[in-house]
Formats: structure tokens, sequence, C-alpha cells
């Protein structure tokens, strides 16, 4: 039953085929010769999607065998796979990937002799018969592509995920800044770290010159402002980390997979929590700048680009991503004790009496707990699961899977912001918390794998991990021992 997890091991897809016909088709798993039919609902060259008798299954392509008039042609052999798309990012992640699959094949990635220009072109072994060449243009059409890098938030897990930071030299004083102090050095407006409470000394500021790393500064800078004209620009990320990591005067705008020997800044908010953009933080969308990369197959995906996808969704491929020093998108725990200012500030701000009672039980819900990095976040005024729970839920059932909540119990929590009021945020957490329960009951149910003891709680708009944004519309997944009252 290991093959038929519900969402287990997913990339983004892509869904651009459906089956025209009703006809069953039969799925059997290579190497268990386990079966199962049902209507084939969507195809999307990597994945099945089929109405099964025990509901709605997600299953990869590349191990299982289709039969049954309704089963998609199968894909070309033949031909360079294509990866575009992604920018800096993708250019530091898809070559080492290739080149990591194909160690695991048995085999070393080599540059084709025969190609020419700036795209690396890679033959590597994949499991077939022949080595494939894996073509990378991280700025090229991802429309045109096998497989497309895109920076978006889709329904499945993204591939990798990275923020946008801003670095200082290791040697620097600062240790934060606030929103408003961010944008007001990017801008020009503030030029020397006296003007943002630091130590006298004019500020050495590097910016990216181009790319998704250049557009998001627009979020930090105040409204209509244009990043600051005497600023140090940088083609490169690699550079322009390793420039402000050399000088204690330089502050620099990238991402977090290029930090390198540089430190990100913590970030103050208006509400009191920090925004630190450690890799939990990032994967549990509690830093509010977070950057994915999800791989989308095109309409018709070969063999050597299904090994790709596969690879880099697998335990070796995430730990590949996470080593080059971009966030993997494994699920990862939180222990209470790494949260103490949020809970602190929790308390602080729990200053009517309803609010320090509730306060004081979700403190004492979650001793001797650890926080996971699913998190589920929803509209506004909201309790239905948006789309993007997908991603959470398939995590915790491929966890559940493979025994990582034995003996123990999953606390479903659910959060509001503000806007409703302290009594209305209350009940709407609780239906958030609610509704993300049974929905993983569901998942847990559809893939096979044992129930795992749950309780949902609510909890409004207390101990909130970020803001500005919809930080506090959530609903967080704790684990503790099933034994504790």
């Amino acid at each position: 039953m290991g093959l038929f997890r519900t969402g287990a091991g997913f990339l983004g897809a892509f869904l651009v085929a459906a089956a025209a016909s009703a006809e069953p088709v039969t799925l059997t798993a290579r190497g268990t010769g386990f079966t199962v039919t049902g209507e084939l609902l969507e195809f999307d060259g990597a994945r099945y999607v089929i109405a099964s008798p025990i509901g709605r299954l997600t299953i990869p392509a590349s191990e299982t065998d289709c039969a049954g008039a309704a089963c998609p042609p199968p894909p070309p052999a033949g031909g360079a796979v294509r990866i575009a798309g992604g920018g800096a990012l993708a250019a530091l992640l898809a070559p080492a990937l290739v080149e990591a699959m194909a160690f695991a094949a048995g085999g070393t990635a080599e540059r084709n002799p025969e190609a020419s220009g700036e795209a690396p072109r890679l033959l590597a072994p994949f499991g077939g018969a022949e080595p494939a060449e894996y073509l990378i243009d991280p700025s090229g059409d991802p429309a045109r592509a096998s497989i497309a890098l895109v920076a978006e938030a889709g329904e499945e897990a993204p591939l990798a995920l990275d923020a946008f930071v801003l670095l200082v030299s290791p040697a620097s004083p600062v240790a934060s800044l606030t929103f408003a102090e961010a944008g007001r050095i990017l801008s020009g407006a503030a030029s020397d770290w006296s003007d943002v409470g630091g130590p006298p000394g004019r500020i050495a500021l590097h910016l990216p010159t181009e790319g998704p790393e250049a557009d998001a500064m627009a979020a930090f800078l105040p409204g209509g402002a244009k990043p600051a004209p005497g600023a140090t620009r940088h083609a490169s990320l690699r550079d322009l980390s390793d420039a402000v990591a050399r000088d204690p005067a330089a502050l620099g705008f990238a991402t977090l997979a290029f930090e390198r020997s540089a430190r990100a800044l913590t970030l103050e908010t208006e509400c009191g929590v920090p925004a630190e953009p450690s890799r939990f933080a990032v994967k549990a969308g509690d830093y509010p700048f977070v950057h994915p990369l999800a791989a989308k197959p095109g309409p018709a995906l070969s063999p050597a680009a299904r090994a790709f996808l596969d690879f880099a969704a697998s335990e070796s491929g995430q730990a590949e991503i996470a080593a080059l020093g971009a966030v993997d998108a494994r699920l990862e725990t939180l222990a209470l004790n790494a949260q103490g200012a949020r809970i602190a500030n929790g308390f602080l701000k729990a200053r009517a009496p309803a609010a320090a009672t509730l306060m004081a039980e979700f403190a004492a819900s979650v001793v001797a707990a650890e926080r996971l990095s699913a998190t589920i976040r929803f509209a506004e005024g909201d309790a239905s699961l948006p789309a993007g729970s997908r991603a959470a839920l398939a995590a915790l059932v491929d966890a559940a899977a493979e025994g990582a909540f034995a003996g123990r119990e999953i606390l479903v929590i659910g959060f509001a912001d503000d806007a409703d009021g302290f009594a209305s945020g209350v009940a709407m957490s609780v239906r958030r918390a609610e509704a993300a329960e049974a929905a993983l009951r569901l998942a847990l149910s559809a893939a096979g794998a044992a129930p795992v003891p749950m309780r949902a709680s609510g909890y409004g708009p207390l101990a909130p991990v970020s803001c500005p944004g919809p930080g506090g519309r959530r609903v967080e997944f704790w684990v503790r021992s099933a034994s504790r009252p």
C-alpha cells in the first residue's frame, strides 16, 4: 500500500490533460504487483489521478503500469530534456540535481562536448538504456520546456523553497531591522547606519541587477519609492553575498539560498514577533517573504524527464537541495523551547481575562510537544480548506505511512486574525481546525495508513507567528505523546 499514498513524494502538478473516456483503467505497481482500478480523471505526464473505490488517488506514473483504453499513450523516449525558468535558484539547483541523479544511477554527469552557449548541457545516466541530455536554461521560456521551473506556490509540494532576505557581514553589529528601516535603506532615504539606530558609518548597499530578486524589493520599499540609485549592482547573487560578507558596513538584498558566508537579518514586525528567516519559518510560511520553486512537467514527459522529477522529490534529491543552501520540502519539527519569543508575546498581548485563560490553555496543550512545519493558511473569514492544503496534508500522510506518529497524537490547532474580534476569531479558528482534522483523517484512510489520534482546538488571534499578512489565519499541526491527557 505504500505506493498509493495520497500525495506522497509529490512535486507541483501541471494538469494539462484529462481522460476523455469514462472507461476504467487498471494501475499496477511495479515490484509489488498491487493493482487499483478506477476512472482516470487526470494525467499530467508524471502522475495519474483516478476515482477508485476508496476515493480519489494520485499515483506516480514512474512506479506503475497502466492498462485500459483510457490510458495515455507512452511518452517519447528521445530528445533532450529542457529544464527552463526559475532564475538564480534554478541555476543553483538544477545542474546539481542532475549530477546527483547520475551518481545515484551509478554514473556521472558530463558536459556535452558538442554543446555551445552558456546554458549547461549535461549528459547523465538516469536508469535508461542510454544517457540523456539535460539542457538547463534558468532564464529560458518555461512554456517551451520539458520541465518548467516557476516561482509560484501550487497545490502540491514545491521542488524547493527560498526566501528574500537582507544580508549583512558576520562582523556587522546589526542584528535586526524593522520593515520601515529596511525600506529606508533600500530606497536610499537612510544612507548611514546611525539613521537606523546603528553605529555611525556609511551603508554600502548591494542590490541584484535584475530577476525575481530585484522585483521582490518592491515589497520592502515605501509606497512608490525606487531602489537607491547609488547602490552597487550585481548580476550574480553569489558575488553579491560574498561582497557583503567582506564588508562590515554593507547591506545586501538577496535570497537565503545565497546567504553563504554572509548573515541574514531578522526583521522586527509590528506585532512584536520577529520574522526570522530560519529553515523552519520558511517551510511553515511564517517568514513573510517566501520564494517557492515549483517544477511543472510539460504535456509529454519522457522517461528521462520523469526520472529527474522523481529524483528531485526523493529523499536523496531533497537532501541535495538542502546541502546546496536552499530550503527543502521535507517535513520538519520545532521544539517548544525554540518558540519562547512567540509564547511570551502571546501572554503579553492576552490582557483580557478570557484571552489570558485561553493562552494558558494553549501553552499547557503544547508542553512537551513539537510543531510540524506543515501549515495550512486560509482566506479571510473562511474555514474551507484552500487548494494549497494538499501539500501539507500529503506531507503528514507520508510521515504517518512511515511510522513517524506511532505512539503519538497530532494536535490540530487553528488560529485567526484580529479582523473578526476575539470571540468570533476563536469560533473561526475552531472551525478551521475541525476542517483540517477531517481532511487529514480522510487522507489517511484513503492512503491506507493507520489511524492517528488527533485533537482539534482553536485559539483565535493568540500566539501569532508573523505579521503583517495572513499569518494569523492558519492551522498548525503539533505532535506529542499519545499518553498525555
